[in-house]
């Protein structure tokens, strides 16, 4: 029996999420591409768009009108991007001898929706994080002197280098990434907690991440706290099953600007294109159907998307961190 089309499949809004619901839920997993690359609704699987550039956004212009009464004109021109959206998906086969035998402990197809959509999302993170790590896709990176995890880190002043850079290249620093491991350090450091008293008269001690962020001068901090199991599939029972490592790098701050407004031509840093003309879901859209070859039925989830980058002088990253 060959993969079913999508006439074939049953779409199971019963066991979709909405964009709210997946938006609360990538949080509680520690999800961050969505932060980095806000999601677009794409018109077309594929398709070219401009982005005005800070060199055009900023340019000097004479205002005055002039004695005939007509107005300075310029037009402006602007570099082009593009994008393809890819369908991803995974299935889960339900077997039906084993959901008659555990139907008392728990639903089958919500546990298996779970599993498929989680493998899902997590590929997409998986490229969001990647593509920001790389020091390739950032305007700049520098090294921190002094790790946080050491007494005498000025994460102020790394802050302040890796801020100001990015506003040199004409964009304004909004938003910072970094791993749960590192909040933990940021948080400790002896400079944090000094400036902790000034910040928050209410209870010096509370050091929250709307209170960190504002000691650091940056709009919103957010915590990367998503892992996978990097342990090798394997029979042999002496192996190990599991082996954690967060997605994000641990050592590494992510600094830079990016525009949450659903407009193509302004700047930022990334977008994740999404193409909804086939049924696709953000979330992932949920479908089942039927194969006798596994006695059962077979739960689906996919969507449709490209994580892009847009202007890479939005991003700057901040190395040895730990």
């Amino acid at each position: 029996m060959s993969s079913p089309s999508s006439s074939t499949a049953t779409p199971r809004a019963d066991l979709a999420v909405t964009l709210e619901e997946y938006d609360l839920e990538a949080s509680r997993q520690g999800f961050v591409g969505h932060k980095l690359f806000p999601v677009f609704d794409a018109a077309k699987v594929a398709g070219t768009w401009r982005v005005l550039g800070a060199d055009e956004m900023l340019q000097d212009h004479p205002t005055e009108r002039a004695p005939d009464g007509s107005y300075n004109r310029a037009g402006f021109s602007s570099g082009e991007k593009s994008y393809t959206t890819k369908e991803r998906g995974f299935e889960v086969p339900i077997d039906d001898n084993l959901r008659e035998q555990y139907r008392e402990y728990f639903e089958a197809e919500v546990a298996g929706t779970e599993i498929a959509r989680d493998v899902v999302l997590r590929g997409n993170e998986q490229k969001a994080v990647a593509y920001a790590l790389n020091a390739a896709n950032n305007g700049g990176t520098h090294a921190m002197a002094v790790k946080l995890d050491q007494t005498n880190a000025d994460p102020v002043g790394e802050f302040r280098e890796a801020m100001i850079a990015v506003r040199n290249k004409g964009y304004m620093p909004n938003m910072a990434v970094l791993e749960w491991e590192a909040l933990m350090f940021l948080s400790e450091t002896p400079q944090i907690i000094d400036k902790l008293g000034a910040a928050n008269s209410k209870d010096a001690k509370i050091a929250t991440l709307e209170v960190i962020a504002r000691i650091l001068k940056i709009d919103e901090i957010v915590v990367a706290n998503a892992q996978r199991n990097a342990a090798i599939r394997s029979q042999d029972a002496t192996k190990a099953k599991l082996d954690l490592r967060p997605l994000w790098d641990k050592t590494k701050i992510w600094v830079g600007h990016v525009d949450k407004r659903n407009r193509l031509q302004l700047p930022t840093y990334g977008r994740t294109f999404h193409w909804t003309a086939d049924g696709s879901q953000i979330g992932g859209l949920v479908e089942t159907y039927r194969d006798e070859r596994v006695r059962g039925d077979v739960v689906r989830v996919r969507n449709q998307v490209d994580v892009n980058q847009v202007v890479e002088e939005c991003g700057y990253l901040i190395t040895d961190v730990l």
